[in-house]
């Protein structure tokens, strides 16, 4: 693992506190490839890097291993996940029967106040490619895509998507670095939101439909395992 500058999660009043910002310092450094995927972690290492001791590392290793992020070698540490051709079509195969299904449902209890919350995700979003975020970015369209179906009255299906978003951003990033198609990806949202707000759900659910398949597959393309 290369050596980089200590970043520190800042002071703690236990183990816990201290192990979750130990967390999102290691999924930040993954998302901004940092850590890089099949990259072997090794607790002594990641201690120094963050500035912590072991416990709080190894807490987050299994909170991350929890999350996809992270494999466990036996015997021999930890490993960054390399999300496969394969996990990408299980994942997204997943999304394209429940997203849809779910925004169907969802648009009926849509209230102005929401359209206008998934409004200023896209603005900001929008932002985030100005500003060439894309660690912010990958985060605003988790959000909007949990808060686009989170009206739909199934919180199993909210809840199992949401699981599933620290995967996405993930593979969103390392797909927006060889191909950067944010800006068509952004168009999607905003053409699926104004079917929404217009009340059209078949259209909308079609369009969300499209976009998760047409990600897929671009995800499969630049990972070179098609």
């Amino acid at each position: 693992m290369a050596r980089t500058t200590r970043r520190t999660p800042g002071a703690g009043t236990g183990s816990v506190p201290l192990a979750r910002r130990t967390y999102e310092l290691i999924k930040e450094d993954i998302l901004t490839q940092r850590l890089l995927p099949r990259e072997t972690l090794i607790e002594a290492e990641l201690s120094e890097r963050y500035g912590v001791s072991k416990t709080p590392v190894r807490e987050a290793l299994l909170a991350l291993a929890q999350a996809g992020l992270v494999e466990s070698l036996a015997f021999r540490g930890w490993r960054v996940k390399h999300f496969t051709a394969d996990d990408a079509r299980e994942i997204y195969e997943i999304r394209e029967v429940l997203e849809p299904h779910a925004l169907k449902a969802a648009i009926p209890h849509m209230t102005e106040e929401h359209h206008a919350l998934l409004r200023r995700i896209l603005s900001d979003a929008r932002q985030a490619i100005d500003d060439g975020e894309l660690s912010t970015l990958s985060r605003l369209n988790r959000l909007y895509h949990v808060e686009l179906i989170k009206p739909c009255g199934n919180s199993r299906i909210v809840g199992f998507l949401h699981r599933l978003q620290d995967q996405l951003r993930v593979m969103a990033v390392r797909t927006w670095l060889q191909a950067a198609s944010y800006h068509r990806e952004a168009d999607q949202h905003e053409a699926i939101l104004a079917a929404a707000e217009a009340q059209a759900s078949e259209l909308a659910a079609q369009l969300l439909r499209e976009h998760i398949v047409e990600f897929r597959h671009r995800y499969v393309e630049v990972s070179g395992e098609g």
